[in-house]
């Protein structure tokens, strides 16, 4: 399995002359090259996940000598959301809506974090695409469990359902080293005094990070149901759907001498000049370059149509020298 890197932008030579707005843009792993029903946890040697067009990091961690998933993230195409008995054969790799947050006609692929998982943002995303959030939701090897007991965890709300269960996951936001912000989000919840409004998560659950601008975040899972040897409840939840808040030109975007609109582009994307341009090319966010044209005039119309929605970055070489800048692609 391939390991993806960031490209990491030194500086972007932009100046934004008009008014600006701000857009969402999110990162599904839609796009990532994965057979139905395959799984990357770290069995090939993957010591991060990190999917074309994502601005973040997420950490793998696989044991070699026992030969399991030990810690951290999973990336999953597993759908399987079939209420029955605790398995984590069966269910582990598996979100309880049976689908990722896209739903069903889109969402084939998402995230597993394990108690204590975290991500960082790279530097070059921090301030430039502000993580404003994400979804959450069960695996359905926990839900599974919470629902009918197994052999190690109870059934939440206990024989009779008057138990007081919960299982919380407490998601963090740091940036430089310092705790931002703090949120719960109940993925069972069984402490109400009427039983009827007892629930187990079983849709996909947004969670804001409140306009925090992290380098990194943590998520803890908290359980009612604790031995000698912590959780009972299988500590695995499931994520997907990082949105991202863009701010955009409303019209044209200057850089240095060059001018470059409409941003957002769609399907042409025009490039002009006081210098003559040699070259322009346009690269995805892991640094791979997907078009590329000589020039030789003061000015270019670069058709894009073909590329996917997203972020990328657009270099302009002229004679002057090479200048860089964050481009917007959007359906």
């Amino acid at each position: 399995m391939k390991n993806y890197m960031l490209l990491s932008v030194a500086a972007f030579f932009m100046q934004l002359s008009y008014a600006q707005t701000d857009s969402f843009q999110t990162e599904g792993f839609e796009n990532f090259v994965l057979d139905s029903g395959q799984v990357v946890n770290g069995s090939n040697k993957e010591t991060f996940i990190n999917t074309s067009g994502s601005l973040i990091v997420f950490p793998v961690s696989w044991d070699t000598t026992y030969k399991y998933w030990s810690s951290g993230w999973a990336l999953s195409k597993k759908i399987d959301g079939q209420a029955g008995p605790s398995s984590s054969t069966k269910h582990l790799y598996c979100a309880k809506p049976g689908f990722g947050a896209e739903k069903s006609k889109k969402g084939k692929a998402f995230l597993v974090g394990q108690n204590n998982s975290w991500f960082n943002l790279p530097t070059s995303t921090q301030g430039t695409w502000p993580l404003a959030g994400f979804y959450i939701t069960n695996s359905t090897y926990t839900y599974n469990s919470m629902r009918n007991g197994d052999m190690f965890a109870k059934k939440f709300g206990g024989k009779d359902g008057k138990d007081a269960d919960s299982l919380v996951l407490i998601v963090r936001s740091y940036r430089n080293g310092q705790l931002k912000d703090s949120t719960k989000v109940y993925l069972a919840d069984f402490r109400f005094t009427d039983s009827i409004r007892d629930y187990l998560l079983d849709t996909w659950q947004y969670v804001s990070l409140k306009n925090t601008n992290p380098d990194s975040v943590t998520a803890e899972m908290l359980s009612s149901d604790n031995g000698d040897w912590g959780m009972n409840t299988p500590a695995f939840f499931c994520a997907d759907k990082f949105t991202f808040l863009v701010t955009v030109a409303l019209k044209d975007i200057a850089v240095n001498k060059a001018k470059v609109y409409p941003i957002p582009a769609q399907s042409v994307l025009n490039i002009q000049s006081d210098d003559i341009i040699e070259e322009y090319s346009i690269l995805d966010m892991n640094g791979k370059q997907v078009l590329s044209r000589m020039v030789r005039a003061s000015s270019a119309a670069a058709a894009i149509g073909h590329l996917s929605a997203g972020n990328y970055v657009l270099k302009i070489k002229t004679r002057s020298g090479i200048e860089t800048c964050k481009l917007l692609i959007q359906p």
